[in-house]
C-alpha cells in the first residue's frame, strides 16, 4: 500500500510531481538491450510489486493534467553503504572466496549509486511531465571481464581464479 499512501498524501498536500524509483525487475528475464517499452514480465514478487506501484502512480498522474510522474527503472545499484549482491561479489573476490561457476560470458548491468542519485536529481528538476527511463551505467561487462578486473585491481592477480563447470556448480 506504499504507493497508494504516497499518492494520497501528494493529493492531500497539493504535491504535483513524483519521481519514483522502480526497477528493471519489472521486465523479468528480458534479453539484452530491452528498452522502456519492453514486455512487463516480472518473475518474482519484487518486480511484480514494483510494477503494481508504477500502475498506482500512473493512475494518480492521470487524474490531473497538472501532475507529473517520472519512473526510473535502475539495474543493480552498487556503491558506498550498499551491502547487496555487488558488495557480496566484490567482498568474496577480495577475500579469495569467489569461485566462478560456468563460462562467465553472461553480461552484468550495473549502476553506481552516485550516478543514479544525480539522475534522480535531474528528473526532479526537469519540466518533463511524464517519463519512464531504464537506468544503467555502461559498459556492461561479462562476468569474466568484471571478475578479472576486480581481481587485478584488488589482489594484483590475473584471470578469474578458480572456476567450476556449470553442472558441478548446480550439484
Amino acid at each position: 500500500t506504499g504507493a497508494k499512501n504516497v499518492a494520497a498524501v501528494c493529493s492531500e498536500k497539493g504535491i504535483s510531481k513524483i519521481v519514483f524509483t522502480s526497477s528493471v525487475a519489472v521486465y523479468g528475464f528480458a534479453g539484452p538491450g530491452v528498452g522502456e517499452d519492453g514486455v512487463i514480465n516480472p518473475f518474482n514478487e519484487y518486480g511484480k510489486t514494483k510494477y503494481e506501484a508504477e500502475q498506482v502512480l500512473e493512475k494518480w498522474r492521470s487524474e490531473s493534467d497538472a501532475r507529473s510522474l517520472i519512473i526510473v527503472r535502475p539495474t543493480v545499484i552498487f556503491g558506498e553503504g550498499n551491502r547487496g549482491n555487488v558488495f557480496n561479489l566484490l567482498n568474496q573476490i577480495a577475500g579469495g572466496l569467489f569461485v566462478m561457476i560456468g563460462g562467465g560470458r553472461n553480461k552484468k548491468s550495473m549502476a553506481y549509486v552516485g550516478n543514479v542519485a544525480a539522475f534522480l536529481k535531474n528528473c526532479a528538476e526537469t519540466d518533463v511531465q511524464h517519463g519512464v527511463y531504464n537506468y544503467v551505467d555502461g559498459p556492461d561487462f561479462s562476468m569474466n571481464e568484471l571478475v578479472s578486473k576486480v581481481r587485478k585491481d584488488l589482489k594484483g592477480k590475473d584471470g578469474t581464479g578458480l572456476r567450476l563447470p556449470y553442472w558441478l556448480g548446480l550439484l
